[in-house]
């Protein structure tokens, strides 16, 4: 088994059932290379990540890059994020990226996902 460094399991949205929570209950943001997803969990939970690519991103090694570009953003920014699960999904330009556009575009989507969570509470 390999270890997880600094991406365990509790980090991670895993089952099925709960990515479709995300879309359908979660707030979209689209940008340039990413689609995020949003939506916010209990205080206190942090903030979970699931990562799809199809292959419109490329094969599977462009694919792979692109997960593992945005898995490693969010990792050093996990603690800014706040207690929301975030579905990141990669769009055709993401693979081509460097690891710090990616970075600052997964940061600017979970601003403006707050920020639009925020709005929508103010709402109800």
């Amino acid at each position: 088994m390999r270890p997880d460094h600094g991406y365990p399991r509790a980090f991670r949205i895993t089952r099925r059932r709960d990515y479709q929570k995300v879309y359908d209950e979660g707030l979209r943001v689209p940008g340039r290379r990413l689609v995020l997803f949003a939506r916010p969990r209990s205080p206190g939970e942090g903030a979970r990540l699931g990562v799809t690519a199809s292959r419109r991103v490329g094969g599977a090694v462009a694919r792979n890059r692109a997960k593992r570009l945005i898995r490693e953003a969010f990792r050093r920014h996990r603690a800014e994020f706040g207690d929301l699960d975030l579905v990141v999904n990669a769009r055709a330009g993401a693979a081509l990226a460097s690891g710090h556009e990616i970075e600052r575009e997964l940061v600017s989507l979970v601003r403006r996902a707050r920020a639009g969570l925020a709005r929508r509470e103010e709402g109800r």
